[in-house]
């Protein structure tokens, strides 16, 4: 069976009914004429269903806006009407009405190839609708083998999904063709007057494939898991029973599938929680339960990304039989959010976007898929220079060694070069939490978040110089200005050696020759050695003074 991609949500457009009671019937027609059909497609998501009288814009779609890009095609189904589906329904105790209405309801739930199977095509595919969302068919017969012309309005060319940013998400729209339109002539007008023009509003809903990202996760850190949420909107007619063919009993749609695609430095790890139209966040397992549905991801284990290896989870009804009181219907029209772990990864590169994609698709039972346009997100890690400095002449030194924590808590890094260290992310090798600058007196730091504040603490000072003692608070910039050292020059840096300017975030060591500013151990042991003196000068003095008085 040949698989036809259709954009998101179908909306019903109902058939053009006014007068109906001139259709009950086969009826014999006058002359053959010709009228104009007048084609407007609309949308709005938020409309129900809405009837056409030919010749009045609906009022419930003053507020629609025009969509431009749809093309239609016509189909006479008036002998598959008079000559078989009457026939086949027609008794002494039916109603006309209920056997006309039942067609109707049947043609707007097939495919536009099981409606092409039921009668013939009138001409080619009309223009594509405007900006006004106007096309239009000149010469339309009104009648057929002698009979009042019944013609379907299927769109077989659908407006083009758009693409919208927003800020933290971004929304794919996604449009699905308007249910076949139904016109039956002749249509007359308010005054009984036979309309020699009819106009259509087949109208599209637009739904919406949406991913967010949290927004502490906007920038990452190697190792730290990054949440999204993939946002979908599922058919009103999910679980409408298929009432001919070959899948006659079943639900019109049989399963769902969202598809998440990491980029090269992300690791898919889960698809965690789903939440059902903002209602409570639920386990998998317990999502199951409620809508007796499976679901299955695959692969069931974590995976390198690489932008186009997808991970699937799977949501089908357990039992794809239509049931009137299928927990399979409690899914119709819902929004589903759908949670999905990943972790920043070894291959990401710093200041380059991590890009996240992902992209759904609602497949019908007869093998037709409602699949939408794709959507992405991006994050960034970053990095951050440091020097270590002589405060006296602004030169370079080696040989100190650094820890970086986050409140408190120690970050495992992993060495990438001399003075080059990386976060390490989970089950990394050779981790280290003592990071060494390199000769030239730099430690560079990869993959770090720039939403988060680190600390900078100085465990072994360079040779022949005093231990820093102040710790250093830091957030990575955004950008690296130069791709070698970055912009990371801050206020106290010192006009020595110029390291105002250099790129780095200059740290400063005291040599040990020099006497302390704040009374170090040398100067103390002079200023001891000096109260010890006066002090046993004073004690020799005041008794020999005490002596001589004796004397």
């Amino acid at each position: 069976m040949n698989t036809k991609k259709m954009k998101l949500w179908a909306v019903s457009v109902c058939s053009l009914v006014a007068m109906i009671g001139l259709f009950f019937l086969p009826k014999i027609a006058n002359a053959a004429t010709d009228i104009g059909l007048e084609i407007y497609k609309v949308t709005d998501a938020s409309l129900p269903n809405y009837e056409n009288n030919g010749y009045d814009k609906p009022a419930a779609l003053a507020n629609a806006q025009a969509m431009s890009g749809a093309k239609f095609t016509i189909i006479d189904v008036t002998s598959n009407y008079y000559d078989v589906f009457y026939p086949s329904k027609a008794t002494s105790t039916t109603n006309p009405k209920d056997i006309y209405a039942e067609y109707v309801r049947i043609i707007q739930h097939e495919s536009n190839a099981e409606v092409m199977a039921r009668g013939v095509q009138v001409g080619s595919e009309t223009n594509a609708t405007d900006v006004n969302g106007f096309t239009s068919v000149a010469q339309l017969p009104t009648t057929s083998n002698g009979k009042d012309a019944i013609y379907v309005v299927l769109e077989t060319t659908r407006p083009p999904a758009g693409h919208q940013a927003n800020t933290g998400s971004e929304v794919a729209t996604t449009v699905i063709g308007a249910i076949p339109t139904i016109v039956a002539l002749p249509m007359f007008d308010q005054a009984g007057k036979e309309l020699s023009t009819i106009k259509v509003y087949p109208k599209n809903e637009v739904g919406a494939l949406t991913k967010t990202i949290e927004k502490k996760d906007e920038h990452v850190q190697r190792g730290q898991k990054v949440e999204y949420t993939i946002t979908l909107n599922l058919p009103n007619d999910l679980a409408t029973e298929l009432k001919t063919g070959a899948n006659a009993g079943k639900f019109k749609f049989a399963s769902f599938a969202v598809n998440d695609i990491p980029g090269k430095g992300l690791t898919f790890q889960s698809f965690s929680k789903i939440t059902v139209s903002s209602g409570v966040e639920q386990s998998l397992a317990d999502f199951e339960k409620d809508y007796d549905v499976t679901a299955t991801a695959t692969p069931n284990a974590p995976f390198a990304g690489d932008g186009v290896k997808k991970a699937i989870l799977s949501i089908a009804p357990k039992s794809n039989q239509y049931q009137a009181n299928a927990k399979w219907a409690n899914l119709a029209g819902k929004v589903v959010q759908v949670e999905v772990i990943c972790e920043v990864n070894d291959e990401a590169t710093v200041d380059t976007s991590i890009a996240n994609k992902a992209n759904y698709k609602v497949s019908e039972t007869n093998g037709y898929e409602v699949v939408p346009a794709e959507d992405e997100i991006e994050s960034l890690t970053h990095k951050y220079v440091f020097q270590k400095n002589d405060s006296i002449t602004g030169a370079a030194l080696a040989g100190a060694k650094f820890t970086v924590s986050i409140s408190n808590a120690l970050v495992d890094f992993v060495k990438v070069s001399d003075g080059v260290y990386k976060v390490a992310t989970s089950g990394a090798t050779g981790i280290v939490t003592e990071l060494e600058v390199a000769n030239d007196g730099t430690l560079t730091l990869l993959g770090l978040d720039s939403d988060v504040t680190y600390t900078l603490v100085e465990v072994v000072a360079p040779t022949g110089y005093r231990l820093s003692l102040t710790p250093i608070d830091f957030s990575p910039t955004a950008h690296d200005k130069n791709q070698t050292c970055g912009t990371f020059d801050v206020a106290t840096d010192l006009p020595k050696g110029n390291n105002q300017t250099d790129g780095y975030h200059n740290i400063y060591n005291t040599p040990d020759t020099l006497l302390p500013s704040t009374g170090g151990t040398g100067m103390k042991m002079y200023l001891t050695v000096a109260v010890i003196g006066l002090s046993s000068a004073g004690v020799f003095m005041f008794m020999k003074q005490r002596m001589k008085r004796k004397a």
